[in-house]
């Protein structure tokens, strides 16, 4: 067996103090758990606030993200699952699952705007709003139409889009506007052109039950989660092509988010109960850690750099708070971002805001659990 030559283990050594100076610096942070309503599904962070439908008792909790406390709870429609922010108006969409209807929420006071607007389709995950037009789009979970409501007049418009087959997550580009609908029910993204509210060009084949997706405007990627085939697919929404094989990630993704400035993508994995972490340079995992029951969604605060997770069996939202260390901090305006692996989080780079809104589990607790649907 031939030794090492003596050059190049001193090379390693005196390379050594540089290569431990250029790797990221570790930094604990806080597990913070905040009780919600029950059935907590899907959560969304905006403005200092961090919004979350409680499926089973037909509220949203409002939290504080500078206290990670609860400062409202809001009485919705039936079944509340999706949420989205418009940022133009403040106003806060809630999907209600069991009436189909969308309930509207204002963020400036935490009270109900107006009466119901029945949408007349079941919404899940679908749900966004552009903040231009302030139209909403709301996705039906047991068909193939996106149904149209103008917010400045909270009424629905005649035509409904025509998509795949069962609508959940839609993600819309507020550059382009086009809108991005996962079709749960034959594995596809529809690209819809929100101008002329039609489909363009062919759906885009991805994995198994695609449910939400976000994406990183400044990319042009598309990260959608594969809740049948526990993975992730990569679109080129430029081309809006499929690019390279999905990624692998835990059991029944759900959630997903994109923190653009650091490159990192964070799925919520239902099934194992983890979050994954994965590096839009590489497009790989390079993290996990261990969540609370269920976890279904999940949404980082721009301010803070807190990431949140909704833990629906636990009927709590779990806040990933970052603790005060050497390196990049995590106070307000751009900050650390954390790399999520084995309970550790390390700073990597910058902590712009990241938003999601996040699909709940099909098994529901309390009453309502024996409304299980059977959809592929």
């Amino acid at each position: 067996m031939l030794k090492p030559r003596r050059t190049r283990a001193l090379s390693v050594l005196l390379l050594a103090p540089l290569l431990l100076a250029a790797r990221p610096t570790a930094r604990a942070y806080a597990d913070v758990t905040i009780p919600v309503g029950a059935g907590p599904l899907l959560v969304v962070a905006k403005t200092h606030r961090v919004y979350v439908s409680n499926y089973a008792d037909n509220t949203v909790s409002v939290i504080d993200s500078s206290t990670n406390g609860v400062i409202a709870t809001v009485a919705v429609g039936a079944g509340p699952t999706a949420l989205a922010v418009d940022s133009g108006t403040g106003r806060v969409y809630v999907a209600n699952y069991s009436d189909q209807t969308l309930s509207v929420i204002d963020g400036a006071t935490n009270a109900v705007v107006g009466g119901p607007i029945a949408v007349g389709v079941t919404v899940d995950a679908g749900l966004t709003v552009d903040p231009t037009t302030h139209r909403v789009y709301a996705g039906d979970a047991t068909g193939n139409t996106i149904v149209v409501v103008d917010g400045t007049t909270d009424t629905v418009l005649s035509t409904p889009i025509t998509v795949g087959n069962t609508v959940e997550g839609l993600t819309l580009d507020p550059t382009t506007h086009d809108l991005y609908a996962a079709n749960a029910g034959d594995g596809t993204i529809s690209v819809v052109d929100t101008a002329s509210n039609m489909a363009i060009g062919s759906p885009i084949t991805v994995g198994t039950q695609p449910y939400l997706s976000a994406l990183d405007q400044t990319t042009h990627h598309l990260y959608v989660s594969n809740s049948g085939s526990a993975s992730v697919s990569v679109i080129d929404t430029t081309s809006n092509t499929a690019i390279g094989t999905p990624i692998p990630v835990g059991h029944a993704p759900y959630g997903i988010a994109i923190d653009a400035g650091a490159g990192n993508v964070y799925v919520a994995n239902q099934g194992d109960n983890t979050l994954s972490t994965i590096s839009e340079t590489t497009d790989t995992v390079t993290g996990v850690r261990q969540t609370d029951a269920q976890p279904t969604g999940v949404a980082v605060d721009p301010d803070s750099g807190t990431i949140y997770v909704a833990d629906q069996g636990a009927n709590t939202v779990q806040a990933l708070v970052p603790s005060p260390g050497p390196g990049p901090g995590p106070g307000p305006g751009p900050n650390a971002t954390p790399e999520l692996n084995s309970g550790t989080l390390l700073v990597t780079g910058l902590l712009p805001l990241g938003l999601v809104y996040l699909r709940r589990h099909r098994r529901r607790s309390g009453d309502k659990a024996n409304e299980e649907e059977s959809r592929p």
